[in-house]
C-alpha cells in the first residue's frame, strides 16, 4: 500500500510540475525533453541518468532510456532479454538502441564511457553564443599578431580551425569523461541544479575547440618575428598529419600540454630578456612556471631547459631559470599532479610504429630537399638551435612513450619551418 502510495504521489507531482522526480520502489524515474530515463535510486547510475535526463533529447537517445545494470536496476533486468546478449555485458559501457527503449549500461567504474556513444547535445543558442566568441577571439588575435598578410593567413587558419572541429563528431578521452563524471556526483542534488547548467559535454567541448585555437596561434609566434606567416605553413604540417589530428581532435587534457608546450617554444622565440632586471625577470619567471608545467604533462619536455641554457647564453638568467625550473620538476615528480600518466595518442604508437615512422616522411622530406639544396644554415645560438636540441632529445623519448610523440612531431615540424626561414 505504501509503495503504491508513493508511487500515485509521483505521478501526481510529475503531472503538476512537468518534471522528473518520482521515486518508487523501482528506482529514480525522470521525464524530461520527451524522454523517461530510469536508473537505480543510489550511485553512479543514478547520477549519469539524472545526466541524461537533464541533456539530450528523445531525437537522440529514444523515449525510454534504462541506465545501470542488471544487478541494481530492477526494469533493466525485466527487459534485458530484449537484448539478446547475457547479463554480463550489462556490467560494461553499452549504449543499445532498440525499437522502444535505449539501454545504457555499465558499473559505476566505466559507465561515464558510455558518454562517446552518447554524443554531444548541442543547443543552437549556445551554439550561436560560441561561434560568435570565436570569431571575436580570431579576430582579436588577428589584430595583435603581425603585418596584414599574416593577419590574412591566421584568419585563414583560426577558420579552418573552426570548421574542422565543429563539422565533426566530438570524442572524449578517458581521462575528461572520468574528471567529467567525478563533477557530477561530486556536485549532484542540491548543487547540482546550479552548477549542472554549466558543466556539461557541450561546454567541454568548446573549451577544448578553443584549446586548439590558442595552439595554432602560439604556433605563428614560433615562427621568426619577421617570417611570422610562415606559421600558416607550421599549422598546415601539423593538420596534414593523421596522428596530430586523431591527437587534438579527442577531447583530452594532452591538448592543454602541447598548448603550454607550444607557449614556450613561442616564448623562447620572442623573448628578449631586456637589459632592465625586472623585465628580465618577470620574463625568465613565465618562462620558468611554463616549463614546468609542460612538463607535468609530459616529462621529456624537462629538456626544454637544458636546451636553453645551452643555446641561450647569459650565467645570472640561466642559473635562475635553470635552479627554479629544477626546483619545480623536483616538487612535481614528488608532490605534483602526474599528468603524463592519463594523457596521450588515442591508440597511438611510440616512434617504432610503422604507421608513426611513415608519417615522418613529410618533414624529413622536406629537410632532405633543403640539405641536397645546401640551404641548411643553423647558427650555434637561438631558437632554432634551441628547438633542434628539444626536438632530438624528446624523440629519443618517443622511441619509448607514446604520450611524447605528438610533442615531438610538433617540435619537429617547428623546427623544420624555421629551418626554411634560414635557421634564425
Amino acid at each position: 500500500m505504501k509503495a503504491s502510495l508513493k508511487v500515485a504521489l509521483g505521478i501526481a507531482l510529475v503531472l503538476v510540475m512537468g518534471t522528473a522526480t518520482a521515486v518508487s520502489v523501482m528506482g529514480l524515474d525522470w521525464d524530461s525533453h520527451g524522454v523517461k530515463v530510469v536508473a537505480p535510486r543510489n550511485g553512479s547510475a543514478a547520477v549519469w541518468g539524472e545526466y541524461i535526463a537533464r541533456a539530450y533529447d528523445s531525437g537522440r537517445v529514444g523515449s525510454l532510456v534504462l541506465v545501470g545494470n542488471v544487478k541494481d536496476n530492477p526494469t533493466l533486468r525485466s527487459l534485458w532479454n530484449l537484448t539478446g546478449l547475457p547479463a554480463s555485458e550489462s556490467f560494461h559501457p553499452h549504449v543499445i538502441k532498440l525499437k522502444n527503449v535505449t539501454f545504457v549500461t555499465g558499473t559505476a567504474g566505466n559507465i561515464y564511457l558510455t558518454a562517446n556513444d552518447l554524443g554531444v547535445e548541442f543547443h543552437p543558442a549556445c551554439l550561436a553564443i560560441f561561434i560568435a566568441i570565436f570569431i571575436s577571439l580570431i579576430l582579436v588575435f588577428a589584430s595583435a599578431i603581425g603585418d596584414a598578410p599574416t593577419r590574412a593567413f591566421y584568419i585563414i587558419t583560426g577558420f579552418i580551425v573552426g570548421v574542422w572541429c565543429l563539422t565533426g563528431s566530438p570524442r572524449f578521452a578517458e581521462p575528461t569523461l572520468r574528471l567529467f563524471y567525478h563533477v557530477l556526483v561530486n556536485t549532484s542534488g542540491f548543487q547540482g541544479d546550479l552548477i549542472w547548467k554549466f558543466v556539461s559535454l557541450e561546454s567541454a567541448f568548446y573549451v577544448h575547440v578553443t584549446l586548439v585555437l590558442l595552439t595554432v596561434t602560439m604556433v605563428f609566434y614560433t615562427a621568426p618575428k619577421r617570417f611570422r606567416e610562415l606559421g600558416f605553413i607550421t599549422s598546415g604540417l601539423l593538420l596534414a598529419l593523421p596522428l596530430f589530428r586523431d591527437t587534438i581532435s579527442a577531447v583530452s587534457p594532452i591538448n592543454l600540454g602541447i598548448l603550454i608546450f607550444v607557449t614556450v617554444i613561442a616564448m623562447v622565440s620572442n623573448f628578449t630578456f631586456p637589459e632592465e632586471a625586472w623585465k628580465s625577470a618577470i620574463q625568465t619567471l613565465g618562462l620558468t612556471v611554463f616549463t614546468i608545467a609542460s612538463v607535468i604533462f609530459q616529462p621529456w619536455t624537462a629538456v626544454l631547459a637544458l636546451a636553453f641554457v645551452i643555446t641561450f647564453p647569459r650565467r645570472r638568467r640561466n642559473v635562475l631559470y635553470l635552479s627554479a625550473t629544477a626546483a619545480g620538476v623536483l616538487f612535481v615528480a614528488e608532490w605534483g599532479p602526474k599528468m603524463w600518466r592519463v594523457t596521450g595518442p588515442l591508440g597511438g604508437g611510440t616512434l617504432t610504429d610503422g604507421s608513426v615512422i611513415l608519417q615522418l616522411l613529410l618533414p624529413l622530406t622536406l629537410l632532405g630537399y633543403m640539405a641536397v639544396r645546401g640551404d641548411i644554415h643553423v647558427r650555434s645560438k637561438g631558437a632554432t638551435p634551441f628547438l633542434s636540441i628539444s626536438t632530438i632529445v624528446i624523440g629519443l623519448g618517443a622511441i619509448f612513450t607514446a604520450s611524447a610523440v605528438p610533442y615531438f612531431f610538433t617540435a619537429l615540424l617547428i623546427t623544420t619551418v624555421r629551418i626554411i626561414a634560414g635557421g634564425r
